[in-house]
């Protein structure tokens, strides 16, 4: 049985990065937030971060986090123990500078289509001009369950947030890696 997990930055609990927006559109100009989730297509420039608190004033750094919902940010540690499923046919990996330049920025790049989505049984909420809010159970087709990338973004909700498999989540939990929330959403 495999499972899927949305997953989330854990605020409560580790600090929180954040990319200097400035710096970045400077460095960028081309940059656009709404391509994350699928191939980068413009050039990658290491933008300035800086790790602020946690929401309950932590201040323990995060092994992984985000930035945005559909991006990672890795420790090199984690990375070197993530490598065998953030290879680059799945993720763009780019670096980061400031406080986060022992981080990689990862952004997957693969995104599930709607024809591999069983909208008859996938439930979700929406928001009032009808977009998808929140996915709180997927249920792909048969031939997607068995070939589901370790992290993807779907089309179905726009690729705002981030997925992983079973064996992602299982990467993070065997190796103790922290700083993200893993929430299940669908079990084939």
């Amino acid at each position: 049985m495999s499972r899927i997990y949305r997953i989330s930055a854990d605020l409560d609990h580790y600090m929180m990065c954040t990319l200097d927006d400035l710096d970045l559109l400077e460095k960028m100009e081309d940059f656009n937030i709404d391509a994350l989730g699928t191939p980068l297509p413009f050039n990658w420039v290491a933008p300035s971060t800086a790790f602020i608190p946690s929401d309950d004033g932590g201040e323990q750094l995060p092994d992984i986090t985000q930035w945005s919902t559909n991006d990672l940010i890795v420790s090199q540690d984690a990375l070197t123990k993530l490598t065998p499923l953030l290879t680059p046919d799945r993720v763009e990996d780019y670096p980061l500078e400031g406080d986060a330049a022992r981080y990689r920025f990862i952004n997957p790049i693969k995104r599930l289509g709607n024809h591999v989505v069983d909208h008859e049984h996938t439930t979700a909420s929406y928001y009032d001009d009808g977009t998808v809010e929140d996915i709180t159970r997927l249920v792909l087709k048969q031939s997607a369950t068995t070939d589901s990338p370790p992290l993807f973004t779907l089309d179905i909700d726009g690729g705002v947030s981030l997925y992983c498999n079973e064996a992602f989540y299982r990467a993070i939990t065997q190796h103790d890696l922290n700083g993200l929330i893993f929430t299940e959403i669908a079990q084939h």
